[in-house]
């Protein structure tokens, strides 16, 4: 977030577009000599230039002109632009306009705002960690139906709808790095192939061809100059239309245009690559709403793909899913390995529009930064990222090991001394941080066994095979897993049985059922049999922004 990044992006926008100084000077309309000035760093870049190229260039945005976020595909972000209005506002009449209008005024408004947020966050830490009950104002919550971790018909229902209808992380640009290369994805059942259609787009079809429906594609990856069927040489391009078919003359009043492969819904954020079957859908960034934001922080366009894998898990996915979306159990499960470096009770917990959720737990340093590699005390790779007391199982890297990796720059505060962990709908969840992090997923392949798979992201390393100390991060990360794993099979036999008749959850658990919620509402609650609903006991008043404010103004009426 400084001038020399900004030139930087700035001289590749006139690189990329083949501009001389003069050129990019009169599309955007300021003198010559003010692109001379700022590109030789004589001049800051001001507020109106910014405006101007983002203006001017369809694709770039004022947040990856002054911030870096995403990529130069993003469009302007509301927050963002509330901060130019809020700008114009406070600048009207004060020695900040007067400043030559420098983007400094700008990022100091940003960081206001910013640390307003953080205060928030400390505050909440404090309040969760002196609460000797429940918010005052926090609804009981009734059990979840125990049958719905074993019943046909709502398996059925969520196959029907859950999957059909939310938005679903299918893959990483990595994996179709060039034009031309694709990717087979069917993790719901579904046959899906995803295409880099250009260095800024992708596409994704049913992988079926429209004459008698065999497959476009038989492996997982590849690259192709189009889309073949090898079964009658049906061609389409990385659009999905019908470009060309084997003797044509013998299709009689045949409409090409009305045979393209079915399109299903994609969009990128920043370099990962979500579907939605539902053509209907609301866009990604509506879903998401505040943490399509609050995601910026990690700069997920400037991060690339380390390392993926899966396992096969005996049971219903989502028990298995469960786990990772509650500290509760960690004390029990994880006692020399997370509890050491996590306080469970000061943690956080944000529940979102649509389902989503965040969870913030301090790490035992909290409130101060760790210091990694550097003392007795230090373990880099905890889940939470933070240093372990001295004593305790190290998870993968050695005591005084350097961390060779790259940060995330913009990674703030609160993830560099908690566990910043969100849960997507429908099955996502990513304990965050500055060097990279895993994202987690669960697919059922049946009502009791599912695949738990793990992709991990992080900051470009350069040339070269990535970093060994990766590959203690990740092994010491699988240790943990390992712990969350063994009870999966075992409650699945509890579930099976005929004595369970359901999950009574505690406030700390709270993001489950609020998860759960959602699932109804998605699916529809009137196709839900009445024994196998949720009952809708968080309302409004327990979903973000006034979630936090409701915690808030109980811990400020304890603290005065």
């Amino acid at each position: 977030m400084n001038k020399k990044n900004i030139l930087n992006r700035i001289k590749k926008i006139i690189s990329d577009n083949n501009l001389s100084n003069s050129e990019f000077a009169e599309k955007i309309g300021i003198p010559k000599s003010s692109v001379t000035h700022l590109l030789s760093e004589r001049n800051n870049p001001s507020l109106d230039v910014i405006i101007k190229i983002s203006e001017t260039f369809e694709h770039i945005s004022t947040d990856y002109l002054i911030f870096g976020y995403e990529n130069d595909t993003e469009t302007p972000s509301e927050p963002l632009n509330k901060l130019f209005d809020d700008l114009d506002e406070k600048t009207s009449e004060d020695s900040v306009k007067d400043s030559n209008n420098n983007i400094k005024s700008i990022i100091l408004i940003y960081e206001n705002n910013k640390f307003e947020q953080i205060d928030k966050i400390k505050d909440l830490i404090e309040y969760e960690r002196n609460r000797t009950s429940p918010p005052s104002t926090f609804p009981k919550l009734p059990d979840l139906p125990g049958k719905r971790y074993t019943d046909k018909e709502f398996f059925e229902l969520e196959k029907e709808n859950l999957w059909k209808k939310t938005w679903l992380l299918a893959g990483h640009l990595d994996e179709i790095p060039e034009t031309g290369c694709y990717k087979l994805w069917e993790k719901t059942g579904q046959p899906v192939i995803i295409v880099r259609k250009n260095k800024n787009e992708v596409t994704a079809f049913y992988n079926m061809c429209r004459h008698r429906g065999a497959a476009i594609v038989r492996e997982d990856y590849g690259k192709e100059k189009s889309l073949l069927c090898g079964y009658h040489g049906w061609n389409y391009n990385f659009d999905g239309d019908l470009i060309g078919k084997r003797d044509p003359q013998d299709f009689v009043d045949f409409d090409d245009s009305c045979r393209s492969l079915h399109k299903i819904n994609i969009e990128l954020m920043g370099n990962l690559i979500f579907i939605n079957f539902d053509l209907d859908a609301i866009t990604l960034k509506e879903s998401l709403g505040p943490i399509y934001e609050e995601l910026k922080e990690f700069q997920l366009g400037s991060l690339r793909l380390v390392d993926q894998y899966s396992y096969d898990v005996k049971c219903n996915w989502k028990i298995a899913m469960e786990a990772n979306m509650e500290v509760y159990h960690v004390q029990s499960i994880h006692p020399k390995t997370v509890h050491v470096g996590l306080d469970y009770r000061g943690n956080v917990n944000t529940f979102y529009p649509h389902g989503h959720g965040r969870m913030v737990a301090p790490s035992r340093s909290y409130p101060d930064l760790p210091v990694y590699g550097a003392a007795d005390s230090s373990d880099p790779n905890a889940t939470s990222y933070h240093p372990l007391p001295k004593g305790t199982k190290k998870l993968g890297i050695e005591i005084g090991t350097v961390d060779p990796r790259p940060e995330i720059e913009t990674a703030g505060y609160i993830a560099r001394t908690c566990t910043q962990s969100y849960n997507l709908m429908p099955n996502l969840v990513s304990p965050m941080s500055e060097r990279g992090f895993p994202i987690l997923q669960w697919w059922p392949t049946s009502i009791n066994e599912c695949i738990f798979e793990v992709m991990w992201i992080a900051p470009d390393w350069g040339g070269g095979e990535r970093p060994e100390i990766w590959d203690s991060q990740i092994q010491g990360f699988n240790d943990v897993l390992d712990e969350d794993l063994q009870f999966g099979g075992w409650i699945q036999k509890a579930v099976d049985s005929y004595a369970f008749d359901g999950v009574p959850l505690s406030y700390q658990e709270a993001r489950i059922y609020h998860w759960h919620q959602e699932v109804d509402k998605i699916i529809g609650i009137n196709k839900i049999p009445k024994e196998l609903r949720v009952e809708q006991a968080m309302g409004d008043d327990w979903t973000y922004p006034i979630d936090i404010e409701q915690r808030l103004k109980e811990y400020n009426s304890k603290s005065s």
